[in-house]
């Protein structure tokens, strides 16, 4: 199953984020994948279903874009691939 994970540079904006994001969304508090080398060691997991409201939530929240990235979480032949969405771009 692919989700998105919101990895951050701090705990304290993981946290932060979480509490902003709950009252819009799904998220689920997780450690950072191994397959993402960057971050505090603490992520959002949220349904990929809802990548672009991550994304106009994270955009109009007051946090420093280089204080997070976002990822598309793929399961491919028993392994987790990440690859990094702009968090600004739509999706085509």
């Amino acid at each position: 199953m692919d989700f998105g994970v919101i990895t951050f540079a701090s705990t304290h904006a993981a946290i932060r984020t979480q509490k902003h994001l709950e009252r819009h969304l799904r998220v689920t508090m997780m450690p950072t994948l191994r397959e993402i080398s960057q971050g505090c060691g603490i992520s959002l997991r949220f349904a990929l279903s809802e990548l672009e409201n991550v994304r106009r939530r994270m955009a109009a929240y007051d946090l420093d874009p280089k204080m997070f990235a976002i990822y598309r979480i793929r399961m491919v032949q028993g392994k987790y691939q990440a690859e990094q969405v702009d968090a600004a771009r739509r999706e085509e």
